[in-house]
């Protein structure tokens, strides 16, 4: 009878030790994925002001255009060009860094349900 209470006794011992394993990497998880969260809504806003930004600056084409005079019109619109063109490098970046979060995201999710679902299994 000692022993079926020193077994039971030990059984929640690692049964709430195991609880408090879950816990913590449920904590965990939340606190990656907050962060993930707030990086993704971060590049979309980057990547929203660009897209705003290179709108802008394609509806003013024209009327920029019509403003430079003759003699410097291939500089300017040159400039014009070359600043569109680093914008898009920069959207294309932008774009290319969420999409990456986003599979690390992933991973990162994967791996700790992964280690949540061993801790569990130990526990039983």
């Amino acid at each position: 009878m000692n022993v079926d209470r020193s077994a039971e006794s030990q059984l929640r011992v690692e049964r709430d030790r195991a609880l408090e394993d879950a816990a913590k990497w449920r904590r965990r998880y939340e606190i990656e994925a907050q962060q993930r969260r707030a990086e993704a809504a971060q590049a979309e806003k980057t990547i929203q002001a660009l897209r705003a930004e290179v709108f802008q600056l394609c509806q003013l084409g024209p009327t920029v255009r019509s403003a430079i005079p003759k003699d410097g019109e291939e500089s300017g619109l040159g400039l014009l060009r070359g600043e569109l063109a680093t914008l898009q490098q920069e959207r294309n970046q932008l774009a290319e860094a969420l999409a990456q979060e986003q599979q690390q995201h992933a991973k990162t999710r994967e791996s700790l349900i992964t280690a949540l679902g061993e801790v569990i299994q130990r526990g039983k």
